[in-house]
């Protein structure tokens, strides 16, 4: 029995030193994506009150993911970068490409490096914020 690869994928543009490179997405798989998450979680776990404070604060008009993307950046330093490596290899691709040359399209080119993580935790884990922004456990 076969399965059909039903993950999803989408389509970006990040504008760098390079000029335009465009990118196709991947959701992790999921096993990927709960090894992730953990990894994820322990970036977010500083920042977890000001989280729910958003979260529970009716009054605030803050985009809850957002947020968790801007503490993600503010605790990047304590990110192992072979992490952020694995994030970017496993969940992208450069359209034309089957797979990204780390090494050699980031050389130089850290903002789009960073722009694209931002863009696949968002597309991988936005649900999670979700979430969290509701209240439901």
């Amino acid at each position: 029995m076969s399965f059909v690869d039903s993950r999803e994928e989408k389509k970006i543009t990040l504008t760098g030193k390079k000029g335009d490179q465009k990118f196709i997405l991947k959701q992790y798989d999921a096993f990927k994506g709960i090894q992730y998450q953990r990894q994820l979680i322990k970036i977010l776990q500083p920042s977890f009150s000001a989280l729910i404070a958003a979260a529970t604060d009716k009054d605030q008009n803050q985009n809850l993911e957002v947020l968790a993307i801007e503490k993600f950046m503010e605790n990047i330093d304590q990110v192992d970068p072979k992490f952020l490596k694995e994030l970017v290899l496993q969940g992208a691709q450069k359209e034309g490409r089957v797979t990204i040359n780390f090494e050699n399209d980031f050389a130089g080119n850290y903002g789009v490096l960073f722009s694209l993580i931002v863009e696949l935790v968002m597309f991988n884990f936005s649900d999670l914020f979700q979430l969290l922004g509701s209240g439901q456990q």
